[in-house]
């Protein structure tokens, strides 16, 4: 667990909100999750970046569709995460096109 969190920091700091992102990170309370529920949500890559992206990573129609395509998971989040960083404006509904993008199964 220590590993896992130093590698979350190191990853966090190389990204350009990554004050913000540790900042939310500390912020959480995992200790309030049961372990079941712990167990049964796929792991999404990029979770601090994502969060940081406003994503909703809790969200219902997010964890079905990362359990429904799991193989799409890794290329489809790179993909939307190149994509948010790309444009200027702030992303309106960032949770559902995250959504989309791994329905579509979007690469870079």
């Amino acid at each position: 667990m220590a590993n896992h969190l130093a590698n979350l920091a190191i990853t966090a700091m190389q990204h350009p909100q990554g004050l913000k992102i540790l900042e939310l990170v500390s912020s959480m309370d995992v200790a309030t999750v049961p372990l079941d529920e712990k167990l049964t949500e796929p792991d999404l890559p990029h979770i601090v970046e994502l969060q940081a992206h406003r994503v909703d990573t809790s969200n219902p129609q997010l964890q079905k569709v990362a359990k429904e395509y799991p193989e799409r998971l890794q290329t489809a989040v790179n993909a939307w995460l190149r994509w948010a960083k790309s444009i200027s404006t702030e992303i309106e509904y960032p949770t559902l096109s995250l959504v989309r993008a791994i329905q579509k199964d979007w690469r870079l």
